[in-house]
């Protein structure tokens, strides 16, 4: 997956944007009120719909950022993967724990009443998991805790 990543990001508001025009050309682009219960079960086929799309410009795109990355030799990877797997365990660990904060801190944001009056405009509890997370995940891709 890393491989595409920039892949992922350039193009997911194209599909976005394709999906769209494509429901509203075919007059099937649905539009509840926001936060009814209409709208909360049009999100998960909506997104269901989006990855699909995302899915087919990455399968077209992605080859080409692909080629572009630095390749391991095979003997190197596989030495590497049997001296790290308890070490590659915990990091994966880590990367679920953090995702999940910030997933958890924009959930939250998203369902607090705009009127609520806290620090920053957001609710405390949930600047503090969405940085707590944010950190996390930033530290494991600068390298923490790894030996190399």
């Amino acid at each position: 997956m890393n491989s595409v990543v920039l892949t992922l990001f350039l193009w997911h508001l194209t599909a976005a944007l394709l999906l769209i025009g494509l429901l509203d050309a075919v007059d099937l682009l649905p539009t509840p009120a926001v936060a009814t219960a209409a709208w909360l079960a049009w999100r998960v086929p909506w997104l269901l719909l989006l990855a699909v799309v995302l899915a087919g410009l990455v399968a077209v795109f992605g080859p080409v950022e692909a080629r572009s990355g630095r390749r391991r030799r095979a003997g190197e990877e596989a030495r590497r993967r049997a001296t790290d797997g308890g070490r590659r365990r915990a990091q994966a660990t880590l990367v679920v724990v953090g995702y999940a904060a910030v997933v958890a801190g924009l959930l939250v944001n998203a369902v607090t009443p705009k009127a609520a009056s806290e620090p920053l405009g957001l609710p405390a509890p949930t600047l503090v998991a969405y940085l707590t997370g944010a950190g996390l995940l930033r530290a494991l891709r600068s390298g923490w805790g790894s030996r190399d």
